[in-house]
């Protein structure tokens, strides 16, 4: 017997609890409303966020994520690296560290 689940409502009160726990008082002011939902995620684009990463508005929408910078670093690891699309570095930092 297969039982149909509402996701629309599971989903909104997924959503619900989830957009409480989102801490959208702590974004500074400079940032525009459209900024909210990656100042949410600012600890996976930079897991070191806290120690001095500042970056723009462009910079929020462009910045990969460090995981898949990492991952693409390891792939295409190489004595020499250029990194023509450098935006605000996260591809860099994770070459470097490679």
């Amino acid at each position: 017997m297969l039982l149909k689940i509402d996701r629309s409502c599971c989903c909104s009160k997924l959503f619900s609890l989830h957009f409480a726990d989102l801490h959208f008082q702590e974004m500074p002011e400079e940032y525009s409303a459209t900024i909210a939902k990656y100042w949410c995620q600012r600890y996976t684009l930079f897991s070191r966020f806290d120690d001095g990463v500042k970056m723009d508005e462009e910079g929020w929408f462009s910045v990969t994520p460090e995981a898949i910078a990492q991952h693409q670093a390891i792939r295409c690891a190489s004595d020499t690296i250029i990194d023509c699309f450098t935006g605000v570095g996260g591809n860099s930092i994770q070459f470097a560290r490679q």
